[in-house]
């Protein structure tokens, strides 16, 4: 409350509060979206995060233990956590002002080009595919989650799936990364 001069109980999530914080502290003013197309293209890309067991059952093998066995294969278990996802997130290029539809015809060599830190970004609408050689290696963990219904269930659920992805909406820096990772690039829809 000194530092910043806001009151955390005005506040329903710290998410919010931290928001807020960014802005007073970095004194950026944030341009509204005038094109009512251009806001639902953007809500259409959200989709939330995952939270998943990518693995639920496992045995390790631990020297450490009592229970090592030494003529088995040494095993570990690990979990792992990422803090201040939120913050790291904030502390990258956004887009603040000047949205436009582009008439850019983008190839995605151009997308790879791109640095991510330019002044200049796209959100993009694209299809992808997923080769099969890289679906038992992204498995646990596919990229490009979705919102959809689940087999046998009426409510959409974030989903990470190895299917392909059409009209997926994206941040372009995501693009790139799936692309160097192996995802396929059927073809750009809107940007």
């Amino acid at each position: 409350m000194q530092t910043y001069k806001l009151a955390p109980c005005w506040y329903f999530t710290t998410p919010a509060l931290s928001w807020d914080a960014m802005l007073l502290h970095t004194k950026v003013a944030t341009e509204l979206f005038t094109d009512y197309d251009m806001l639902l293209f953007i809500e259409k890309g959200v989709r939330g995060g995952i939270s998943q067991c990518c693995n639920r059952y496992a045995i390790a093998n631990n020297r450490y233990m009592s229970n090592f066995n030494p003529d088995d294969e040494i095993k570990y278990l690990m979990y792992l956590d990422a803090n201040n996802l939120y913050g790291y997130a904030m502390s990258k290029y956004l887009p603040l002002k000047d949205f436009v539809w582009s008439d850019n015809d983008l190839t995605e060599q151009d997308i790879l080009n791109l640095s991510d830190e330019s002044d200049v970004g796209y959100i993009l609408e694209v299809d992808l595919e997923y080769p099969s050689d890289l679906h038992d290696k992204h498995s646990d963990f596919p990229f490009a989650p979705e919102n959809k219904p689940p087999p046998n269930c009426k409510e959409p659920r974030l989903l990470t799936t190895l299917e392909p992805k059409t009209k997926y909406i994206l941040h372009y820096s995501n693009l790139k990364l799936y692309l160097k990772l192996g995802l396929v690039l059927k073809k750009f829809i809107a940007f």
